[in-house]
């Protein structure tokens, strides 16, 4: 731990994972839709970028020399140069080494950094997601792109109907305020407000928007239901029934519906007081 090799490491592992962590707690937001995740990842990507250069590297070099030195860990050096294997030897020529410590972490800092864009593209930018991605542009867009429409209607089939679906849509932007409907999250507000009459109008509409609504645009809400389960169902209370653990699992999982319940109209609740001592002390009358 006393090396130059492990200070650098850590020092660049920071910069790293400050960036990511920061993503990663956003994107763990119950409202975040995939546009939204998108952008915030490209964000990231982005700042990413602007640490890969020359001029950003050699501050952050000068920086670690800098601190290694007065903390006491000693001058950087050129790893052992070592021989490879001759399996893995193709042609005559000799492997290429780096001149100086510099350029030895010169390409470890540069590798890092086209990893973690690499990692963060392949996540946001698969196919599945593109198509979600675009689910999501039919309802948020206040303009209508045939394009996209084509795209989704295409690749879904018969489950919609082209031109139904791009009446409707043009019914919601001519009746529902864009202003009041930008976020996915909005939308389906809107529509869960909707009489029965106003939803078979808008049937084609909300198949893409049930299509949004069962697929999530991260995985946090079900890690963070296994998460909830193991702080609920702990060794003592191992005896716990299945139907007690997804009742309180659900009370927990969306605790920000939980505290806003009023009491005074939960039926029963003054019998369900009233069946032990314990809970006559614990709960009030209502």
């Amino acid at each position: 731990m006393n090396t130059f090799e492990f200070f650098v490491g850590l020092h660049l592992l920071h910069i790293i994972l400050k960036h990511t962590d920061n993503l990663s707690k956003t994107l763990q937001m119950t409202k975040m839709s995939a546009a939204e995740g998108q952008k915030l990842a490209d964000m990231t990507v982005t700042a990413f970028q602007s640490l890969r250069s020359e001029d950003i590297f050699k501050l952050f070099w000068q920086k670690q020399v800098e601190q290694a030195n007065q903390i006491g860990i000693g001058e950087p050096v050129l790893p052992r140069k070592r021989k490879a294997p001759k399996r893995f030897e193709v042609g005559s020529s000799e492997g290429v080494t780096p001149s100086s410590a510099e350029n030895h972490y010169k390409v470890i800092y540069f590798e890092a950094i086209d990893t973690v864009i690499a990692c963060i593209r392949g996540r946001f930018h698969q196919d599945g997601f593109q198509m979600y991605f675009k689910l999501e542009q039919l309802l948020i867009n206040s303009d209508l792109d045939i394009v996209v429409i084509n795209e989704v209607c295409t690749f879904y089939g018969t489950d919609l109907d082209r031109d139904l679906l791009l009446t409707q849509l043009h019914l919601f932007r001519t009746n529902y305020p864009i202003e009041e409907n930008k976020s996915v999250y909005n939308i389906i507000k809107t529509v869960q407000g909707m009489s029965v009459a106003e939803r078979a109008m808008f049937a084609e509409m909300i198949k893409v928007v049930c299509l949004i609504a069962v697929i999530p645009a991260t995985n946090a809400v079900s890690e963070r239901s296994f998460s909830a389960m193991r702080r609920i169902k702990t060794y003592l209370r191992s005896t716990m029934s299945q139907e007690r653990l997804n009742h309180i699992m659900m009370l927990h999982i969306h605790k920000e519906l939980t505290d806003n319940l009023d009491l005074n109209y939960v039926g029963n609740i003054n019998e369900f007081r009233t069946k032990s001592d314990y809970r006559k002390a614990k709960f009030p009358t209502f």
